[in-house]
């Protein structure tokens, strides 16, 4: 049961970026940076009054950080990226007495690597690792820790009565066990095939 004031304000979001892309062909090599910054006013929160939850501006939030891509091909049957993305959040005194949680809402840190190479013949091999730093997930979530996932991917493509095939065997979450938003939100390796065909 929700009960939503007449007072309620509309949030208020400013955001700011600054980027660079860049192109340097001699090395095969394309980048993309960006520093940003937002600031939210009027943020939306709720407190449970009488059994029933109710929604009220809370306060205000910053969140402010940088992004980093590269994209590397060094050769035509190799492709290499690589992504990084760090995040600041700060929120009002008045947020806090509300939703504590908030400024831990979002990774600090996130990466990503992620190789694939071209075998001939129509098979590709492809593996990536994700990165995501520890959070608190918003709405009931509990503490999420940081974990890293492997996943990786063999397949072939071919054609057959014009018609282009493509088999592909699929490991996902090849390391460790991790968990998202609760605890018992668990994933776990698992592979599996997948026959694919256009027409």
């Amino acid at each position: 049961v929700g009960l939503t004031p007449n007072d309620l304000r509309s949030e208020r979001i400013r955001s700011h970026e600054i980027g660079y892309v860049g192109h340097y062909r001699p090395w095969q090599l394309q980048v993309d940076a960006k520093l940003f910054y937002d600031q939210m006013d009027h943020y939306i929160g709720s407190t449970e009054v009488a059994g029933a939850y109710q929604p009220r501006n809370s306060g205000s939030l910053e969140v402010r950080g940088g992004d980093l891509q590269l994209d590397w091909q060094p050769t035509p049957a190799i492709r290499l990226s690589a992504q990084y993305a760090r995040v600041f959040l700060s929120t009002s005194p008045e947020l806090n007495l509300v939703d504590k949680d908030v400024r831990d809402s979002a990774p600090r840190d996130n990466f990503s690597l992620l190789a694939r190479y071209d075998l001939g013949q129509g098979w590709t091999a492809s593996t990536g690792v994700y990165h995501s730093g520890r959070i608190i997930g918003l709405n009931g979530g509990d503490p999420t820790e940081a974990f890293t996932r492997v996943d990786a991917r063999l397949a072939r493509r071919w054609t057959l009565q014009g018609n282009e095939v493509e088999a592909a065997v699929v490991g996902q979450s090849l390391g460790e066990d991790y968990s998202e938003f609760r605890p018992e939100h668990r994933f776990s390796r698992r592979v599996y095939g997948s026959l694919s065909l256009a027409w």
